[in-house]
C-alpha cells in the first residue's frame, strides 16, 4: 500500500522527514510514552488512535503545531494523508 511505499521511499531518501500521524504515533511511542492498558491497537496507518490520555496527543492537536512549524524548518517533508489527499474537501486543508 501507500504506507509501504513510503516506507521504500525514505529508506532511499533520507534528507526527508515523514509528517503522518502514523509518524506522531511512532514519535510519542519512541519517546517512552506508553498507552493505558485495554488501549486500542493500532487499526490504521493513516488515521491512528492515540489514546495516551495527554489531550494535546489525543486531540491530535499537536498535528496543528507541527503543520504550523514545519515551513519554516530547512528540511524536505513527506505529508502523508491517504483518504485527505483523495476526498476533495479534505484535500483543500493539506
Amino acid at each position: 500500500g501507500t504506507f509501504d511505499w513510503l516506507d521504500m521511499f525514505l529508506e532511499t531518501h533520507p534528507e526527508y522527514t515523514e509528517l503522518s500521524d502514523r509518524s506522531i504515533l511512532a514519535w510519542a511511542e519512541s519517546s517512552g510514552l506508553a498507552k493505558p492498558k485495554g488501549a486500542a491497537p493500532r487499526t490504521s496507518n493513516d488515521k491512528p488512535e492515540m489514546g495516551f490520555g495527554i489531550s494535546a496527543l489525543d486531540d491530535w492537536s499537536i498535528r496543528r503545531v507541527l503543520q504550523a512549524l514545519a515551513p519554516v524548518q530547512s528540511r524536505h517533508f513527506v505529508v502523508m494523508e491517504v483518504k485527505a489527499s483523495l476526498v476533495k474537501e479534505e484535500r483543500r486543508e493539506l
